[in-house]
């Protein structure tokens, strides 16, 4: 039996995993050409919020395939090539987060809140995510695992 026929067509984002405690290793993480959460190609927050304690990495240098637990991963950043233009309706929050190792991040979360609801206090409560998306400088995103958030506070210059 021909291997390849069992495979599932995956493509490959470049990124950086910030592991527990403090080791950043560069490499890609493998994108389905599909998913079930929305229409298009799936994307890294995907891969992180899916129920599976680990991800597949292929780390460079050394070319090498390595299993992550989700829930040691602190923080996964990449250039996000295919941005949404579409921001009418979305809510738009500047913010700062101190994570466990001592890194702090800023940027700007962008979703669609409720409008009775449209606090960083709210999102990071009520979102039922483990990894937020967080809108970083020159087009790079964060994905940031709330469970190594220690304080998060609001800043008026977000990241547009």
């Amino acid at each position: 039996m021909d291997k390849d026929a069992l495979r599932i067509p995956t493509t490959m984002q470049r990124a950086d995993l910030w592991v527990d405690p403090g080791q950043c290793v560069s490499g890609s993480i493998f994108l389905h050409l599909e998913t079930r959460r929305h229409a298009g190609q799936e994307r890294p927050e995907d891969v992180l919020n899916e129920p599976e304690p680990f991800l597949v990495f292929r780390t460079d240098p050394p070319n090498e395939l390595r299993l992550y637990c989700k829930r040691r991963i602190t923080l996964m950043q990449y250039l996000d090539e295919q941005p949404s233009n579409e921001m009418a309706g979305r809510t738009i929050l500047g913010c700062r987060l101190l994570l466990a190792d001592g890194v702090m991040v800023a940027g700007s979360i962008r979703e669609f809140l409720p409008p009775e609801r449209p606090r960083l206090f709210d999102y990071l409560n009520n979102c039922s995510e483990s990894f937020i998306r967080l809108h970083l400088e020159a087009g790079m995103v964060g994905l940031i695992n709330k469970e190594h958030i220690i304080y998060a506070s609001a800043v008026r210059d977000a990241f547009v």
